[in-house]
């Protein structure tokens, strides 16, 4: 017997230092791909989008608009890693004056097919020189896919872009597609609060129960957002 849980233990040792090295090579893994372009396009490539992302996007967007449109009632908005640009679409064909930002090439390309007006960003090294012109700043489900070390970079580009922002992201446990940084929402409401932002419980929870019960929204955008507005705003 005694024999058996020496061997057992030298086991249990061997797959915990397998499992740490493990992890450092995902961690070293990822720092990979944040730094090359190249490898970052090949996890978010054109299938990606077209299995993963377009249709959910799709189905979910009319909801989505006809929300923003019938409470916020903007003119302008900015979606900050816009996808494949359904929501933007839909946006646009409600009257909409829209602007996208995205990294991935393969999404790119899903938005100029939409003709939509995008551009190429970086979160990490570019800037907008049209900071605080948007009456809407909309981020679905980006927060998660970023690094932690940027999300406070990434959390200051919103709040410079408008003084409402309409926000999902994943939380812990919820998994998916290469993410990295899945937190739980008070750590993004107590992001947005540093900046100056309160988080809008009613509206926020006025609009997941309306896309929940219309059963065409991707469970993971109700369950997961949250509205921002700038303290002191009449927005």
């Amino acid at each position: 017997m005694s024999s058996i849980l020496v061997m057992l233990k030298r086991i249990f040792r061997v797959v915990v230092s397998l499992s740490i090295w493990i992890s450092r090579l995902i961690s070293r893994l990822k720092g990979f791909i944040y730094e090359h372009p190249f490898a970052h396009d090949a996890i978010y490539d054109s299938d990606y989008y077209a299995s993963t992302v377009e249709g959910p996007a799709v189905s979910s967007a009319e909801a989505i608009s006809q929300s923003i449109l019938l409470d916020l009632r903007p003119n302008t908005i900015v979606d900050v890693g816009c996808g494949t640009g359904a929501l933007l679409e839909a946006l646009r064909r409600r009257g909409c004056q829209v602007l996208g930002l995205e990294y991935s090439e393969a999404a790119l390309r899903y938005c100029r097919s939409r003709d939509l007006d995008v551009r190429k960003f970086d979160l990490e090294r570019d800037t907008l020189a049209d900071d605080g012109t948007f009456d809407v700043a909309i981020s679905i489900e980006v927060a998660e896919h970023l690094p932690e070390k940027i999300s406070g970079r990434y959390v200051a580009l919103l709040a410079r872009l408008s003084s409402v922002i309409v926000f999902t992201a994943a939380p812990p446990g919820q998994g998916g597609h290469d993410h990295v940084n899945e937190q739980p929402p008070s750590y993004w409401i107590s992001k947005f609060q540093t900046l100056g932002f309160a988080y809008d419980e009613e509206l926020s929870r006025l609009w997941r129960e309306s896309w929940r019960e219309k059963a065409v929204v991707a469970w993971w955008y109700f369950q997961n957002l949250m509205i921002f507005r700038r303290m002191g705003s009449n927005l």
